[in-house]
């Protein structure tokens, strides 16, 4: 019986072809080792070739990563990152400058970002009918972006920001023109909907360490690219960009900012400097801020686009209360109302944003015997007939007006004439009531 795994000498002379590296039969009657003892020159190319696949294929080689044209580095298609082999840094090619540089990874850091916005249209237009006035004031009226995760974004339109921090996110507001703008703008919805690729791909060109100033840079490059796509007509946007514990506000003609900062307890005030609107010929103003590594502290951005003046957008005894809670679009509209009752009648929009340490994280070290009560919402409790203690939890109050789809009736079949605008601040006082109330 022959075994199926051994070759008897028979079989191995009944072999035929050339022969196999590491085998000691050359299927012509002459054994390997004797031919290797002759001649070893007919054994240096092969034993060469396969000491580099062993080289190039050792088990120390991190996974993904291959050889390259490059002497002494590994190469990771889908990242599309090279790997000094000696030091193992990653470096990355800038195709602009031609050279490879140091890849930078970001990390998550221990804080959030929370952003939203609220914009009205103008109370007046020169229109020779209503439903002009409705069509001028769409096309004219404010929009708002908020991104809250940008690798997420980005991962969208098959793009990578891993060389960026966490949490990423931006908030944007982009107006029409008005007395601060230049005279010829794009239209809103137009530039809003151009702006966060822009942005996008001007923040994944670069995979290296960003300073705060570059990060500035991308945000004004990133308007003029969506300039270049509307015929020329700059956008009048506002933004708010956050990497990490990092915050950088950026402001076009027409638009303003300001940063403020909001202390455990509840109490906070306007950073030195740091509210500004581009001056006279001036393209962008920008500003930025970075959270301690212990930083108890927010801070707390407020863009504005239309008729508002630096003063008010400084006001942050309207803003603060919501944010502390993290409830940004409240925050806004409390702006807008104070706006409104100071005289602007132009469109507005007001967009709000916070950056710091977590809600909870913040009571806690501020009053640790409370600590446990803001973690989260207690379980829910089944009501009984037993129950008299009066209380209730109200998870939402809705308020109907005129723009509903389905129509503005109330709950007795009553016309509704209250407004959008007229809802959210009804609303709003309620939401007050029930902060001062505690």
């Amino acid at each position: 019986m022959i075994n199926p795994t051994v070759l008897t000498a028979g079989q191995e002379r009944e072999q035929k072809g050339g022969f196999v590296l590491g085998s000691s039969w050359n299927g012509k009657g002459t054994h390997m080792w004797r031919l290797k003892q002759e001649k070893p020159e007919l054994f240096e190319r092969q034993e060469k070739a396969y000491g580099e696949y062993l080289a190039d294929h050792h088990d120390d080689r991190p996974p993904g990563f291959e050889t390259c044209s490059m002497k002494d580095w590994l190469y990771n298609k889908e990242r599309n990152v090279f790997m000094d082999k000696a030091t193992k840094q990653l470096f990355w090619f800038d195709e602009v400058g031609k050279v490879h540089r140091p890849l930078s990874e970001g990390e998550a850091q221990p804080v959030i970002f929370s952003g939203g916005a609220a914009a009205v249209p103008g109370t007046s237009a020169s229109a020779s009918s209503e439903t002009d006035v409705q069509t001028k004031q769409s096309q004219q009226a404010p929009k708002h972006i908020s991104i809250n995760d940008l690798h997420l974004a980005a991962k969208a339109l098959k793009m990578d920001l891993s060389h960026l921090d966490r949490p990423a996110g931006a908030l944007a507001l982009v107006g029409g023109a008005n007395k601060g703008s230049a005279p010829s703008v794009a239209p809103p919805e137009a530039a809003a909907r151009a702006l966060p690729e822009k942005l996008l791909r001007r923040l994944a060109a670069f995979r290296g360490e960003w300073s705060d100033e570059m990060l500035g840079g991308a945000v004004a490059s990133a308007f003029v690219d969506v300039a270049a796509g509307l015929g020329g007509h700059l956008p009048v946007a506002a933004v708010a960009l956050v990497t990490g514990q990092r915050l950088v506000a950026v402001a076009a003609p027409g638009t303003c900012f300001s940063i403020a900062t909001l202390q455990p307890d509840g109490t906070a005030e306007p950073v030195s400097g740091c509210a500004a609107a581009p001056s006279l010929g001036e393209p962008t103003a920008s500003r930025s801020r970075k959270l301690a590594d212990d930083a108890t502290a927010s801070f707390l951005v407020t863009l504005a686009v239309g008729d508002v003046s630096m003063e008010g957008i400084q006001s942050v005894e309207k803003v603060a209360p919501h944010l502390a809670l993290c409830h940004p679009r409240a925050a806004s509209i409390a702006m807008l109302k104070a706006n409104r009752e100071s005289g602007c009648r132009g469109p507005l929009a007001v967009a709000c944003a916070r950056l710091g340490p977590r809600v909870d994280v913040v009571s806690a070290q501020a009053d640790p015997a409370s600590s446990s009560s803001t973690a989260g919402h207690p379980a829910k409790r089944q009501k009984t007939s037993e129950d008299s203690s009066g209380k209730i939890r109200l998870r939402q109050v809705l308020l109907r007006h005129v723009g509903l789809a389905r129509g503005a009736v109330d709950l007795r079949g009553k016309p509704v004439k209250r407004t959008l605008e007229e809802a959210e601040e009804q609303l709003l006082a309620v939401q007050e009531a029930l902060i001062a109330d505690g």
